[in-house]
């Protein structure tokens, strides 16, 4: 009688992960270093080169080493709480607003105030270099635009139009005298500092939190209410895009990957991240408080994400790390191993005939609950072997093997003969003779 053969477990191709190429670069960082600040982090931004980003927190704002994520400086001329610090395209200039109404403009390197600004009525939550880096404009709750000179420390003109609090604002990186601004009237405004004139108006839907232009000019995006919207400026503010992608409050926009991708925060705490060709939804970040503020560095090297709560989140992304060099071994010299094994092999002392035998004899194969079932003709208790929980859930190849055995035996039939629905299984057993699809259609079930 020959041996009994072990039932044969094809593995199938397990079901896909659905990761994309941007879920597996997204998620490609670090566990997230994490800072608790005082107040809210209202804003977040990076310096052009990326070697610091600043936060904007309380009565401060503080100036990060993007290589070590510590504090390397911290601006604290604020009588009240500070708003929207951002860096000038060089590095070496600061602006932020504050909620004394005033706009402060800061020497990075040594922390000196060098201009405050002062002319507003009311808070002033956004401000932001022009792109020629000597002008400023601020948006303010007293529902106007203002521009200044650094140089003068003067205010060069008022831009009126809004009908309620301006709480976002920002300057075209493509022409410096274009400032585009979003307010809590559900409306986007594109100015030109030349005429001192509205040239365009957007309506948003929802008081705007947040205005980004992309670095060509031609695009503008607002964020408020639960959407996102995407603007074309060359067609007169023509709406491209409505991205409804956040459950509350959108509160913040970057873009990364040099322009090929858009994030969005908000108070659902989760970072949406779209693709800037097509507008389609690519990934998301999800964080432990409501997102207020949102940068990402340069090459995406690191997100920064400010909260609600005062806490920010810092994650790096992962380096690669090159792989260790192998030792060489000189040419015809035998390494330690070679040498200890020839030492081993020459020391080891010769076998008796028994031992020899007893290592010439075939290796006892160790059989499976189902195979010892199979191999005693007990059909019914190998199907209950397969059918268990744990092997249904983590092995299904196996509940699928065993059942294609008892297919090619027969017994199918009687290994379901006597359970719940019997007649129903019998006449499935019947027709699996001619069709093997049920193997599949039965897996299929079992897995559900």
């Amino acid at each position: 009688m020959g041996d009994f053969k072990k039932t044969l477990v094809k593995a199938y191709p397990r079901q896909g992960t659905g990761l994309t190429p941007d879920n597996i670069y997204w998620k490609n960082f670090q566990f997230p270093v994490t800072i608790q600040e005082f107040g809210s982090a209202d804003f977040v931004d990076f310096s052009a080169d990326g070697e610091y980003f600043a936060v904007t927190a309380s009565a401060k704002v503080k100036i990060y080493s993007s290589d070590s994520n510590d504090v390397s400086k911290g601006l604290s001329k604020f009588s009240k709480t500070a708003f929207g610090g951002k860096f000038r395209k060089d590095g070496r200039l600061l602006c932020a607003g504050s909620e004394d109404t005033s706009v402060r403009v800061f020497d990075v390197n040594n922390k000196h105030l060098l201009r405050q600004f002062k002319g507003h009525d009311r808070p002033v939550h956004r401000c932001a270099f022009t792109g020629d880096g000597f002008r400023v404009a601020s948006f303010s709750d007293d529902r106007s635009v203002a521009l200044w000179d650094v140089g003068g420390e003067a205010r060069l003109l008022t831009l009126s139009g809004h009908t309620d609090y301006v709480r976002a604002g920002t300057c075209s990186p493509a022409a410096p005298d274009t400032l585009v601004s979003g307010g809590y009237d559900h409306a986007v405004r594109v100015w030109d500092a030349r005429a001192a004139a509205c040239t365009a108006v957007m309506e948003h839907g929802a008081p705007v939190e947040a205005v980004l232009v992309f670095p060509s000019g031609g695009l503008v995006v607002s964020a408020g209410g639960t959407e996102v919207r995407v603007w074309d400026l060359a067609a007169g503010g023509r709406l491209l895009s409505r991205l409804s992608h956040h459950s509350k409050t959108a509160t913040c926009l970057s873009l990364c990957s040099d322009g090929r991708r858009l994030a969005s925060g908000s108070l659902d705490r989760r970072v949406k991240l779209f693709d800037t060709a097509s507008y389609q939804l690519v990934h998301t970040l999800e964080y432990p408080s409501p997102v207020l503020s949102l940068a990402i560095g340069l090459d995406d090297s690191k997100i920064v994400v400010g909260m609600a709560d005062g806490l920010v989140s810092i994650e790096d992304r992962r380096r690669e790390e090159a792989p260790a060099a192998a030792a060489a071994v000189p040419a015809g010299r035998p390494g330690r191993r070679a040498l200890r094994h020839r030492q081993d092999t020459i020391s080891q002392p010769a076998r008796s005939e028994q031992e020899s035998a007893a290592a010439a004899a075939p290796l006892r194969i160790q059989l499976d609950k189902y195979d010892l079932h199979l191999r005693r003709f007990e059909f019914s208790r190998a199907l209950d072997a397969v059918l268990e929980r744990e092997v249904v859930r983590r092995q299904p190849e196996r509940t699928v093997a065993v059942l294609q055995e008892l297919m090619r035996r027969g017994a199918l039939p009687a290994a379901v003969a006597g359970r719940q629905g019997a007649i129903v299984a019998r006449d499935i057993g019947e027709r699996i003779t001619v069709s093997r699809h049920f193997v599949v259609w039965l897996a299929s079930l079992l897995l559900l």
